[in-house]
């Protein structure tokens, strides 16, 4: 199964719920088995959890944080995200795109067999951090099997 929010007009699914256009305080979705989708969502925190199934939130914006976590699945988010962002899988791929710059960040990357990619560049390292004198957002990604990309605005 698959739980689809989205802050867009018309959905297709009869599986998806379509959310008016409007500004959460925070938004929270849990799922146990199947992909948690989350698209165009504005809120000042977002907390997607999944066991099995992918964790997805697309154009989305939080002011005060995101934590998105799967066991067994991929974890992707893009937009514009400040504050403590959190992504984790232990058995998938992690993606991170957003539309902020790489020194408003403090980040750490974490893998035990994958690669780390920042702006498409392989990093030697399994475990990267990246420190910035401006960073007033914190970033952590970690999979314990699966590469982590993460593209910041130039």
């Amino acid at each position: 199964s698959e739980i689809v929010f989205s802050a867009k007009k018309k959905c297709a699914c009869a599986k998806r719920t379509a959310l008016p256009a409007l500004r959460l305080s925070s938004l929270k979705c849990e799922a146990v088995n199947g992909t948690i989708n989350v698209e165009s969502i504005a809120a000042g925190k977002i907390h997607l959890e999944n066991v099995n199934g992918s964790t997805n939130a697309t154009n989305c914006t939080a002011t005060a944080g995101c934590h998105c976590e799967t066991v067994n699945g991929s974890v992707k988010l893009t937009g514009g995200v400040r504050g403590n962002v959190h992504l984790e899988s232990v058995n998938g791929s992690v993606a991170f795109n957003t539309t902020e710059k790489l020194e408003q960040f403090n980040c750490e990357f974490d893998t035990m067999s994958g690669s780390v990619y920042i702006n498409g560049e392989k990093q030697s390292r399994k475990h990267t951090t990246v420190i910035s004198n401006a960073a007033e957002s914190k970033l952590k990604a970690e999979t314990m099997n699966g590469s982590i990309r993460a593209n910041f605005a130039m």
